[in-house]
């Protein structure tokens, strides 16, 4: 007796006809459907806070950003992934206002969101610069850095006394 077919539907309640598609579907469905153990749950749980307490301390991120992960009914991760109650964009909120994880075994994943302007004005001081001279990986640093900026395009080159980049080594370097 030969087995029978397993239908998949899109969320449109088409049938997938591509087999190919059909077959990554349900592996993904097995996947997301088993439980995971304590233990993994429990790191997760803890990466995520330390993320976000570590984003809370950072000038330079402006928020952190909710990706939906694969999963097989619509649930509160669709309305974290899309709402915009911050200003920040879909799926964008500040770190000190940054959901928890909403329900075990959950496939979202974020990402920091940062703030490109902050960097276009930014020196460090004398101390930041002081800690990393005395740091003992200091003069392969520098080498890899000369030889980083050797091998840019010239037009990029060009930048070195302008680009956040180029003031940072100048003034690492001199």
């Amino acid at each position: 007796m030969a087995r029978q077919k397993i239908k998949v539907y899109d969320k449109d309640g088409v049938e997938i006809k591509d087999e190919y598609l059909r077959k990554r579907i349900l592996a993904t469905r097995r996947i997301i459907s088993k439980p995971r153990k304590p233990e993994v749950e429990a790191y997760i749980r803890r990466n995520r806070k330390r993320l976000v307490e570590e984003a809370k301390n950072q000038p330079f991120i402006k928020g952190i950003q909710w990706h939906l992960g694969p999963h097989q009914r619509e649930d509160i991760c669709d309305k974290l992934a899309t709402q915009d109650l911050y200003g920040l964009g879909p799926g964008c909120y500040p770190a000190n206002a940054y959901p928890d994880i909403p329900h075990d075994n959950c496939h979202c994943w974020d990402t920091e969101i940062v703030d490109k302007d902050y960097f276009k004005n930014y020196s460090p001081s004398e101390e930041e610069m002081a800690a990393i001279k005395k740091d003992p990986k200091y003069p392969e640093f520098k080498k890899w850095a000369e030889d980083w900026l050797a091998r840019r395009h010239p037009e990029d080159r060009k930048d070195r006394k302008t680009s956040f980049v180029g003031k940072f080594f100048n003034k690492l370097f001199r």
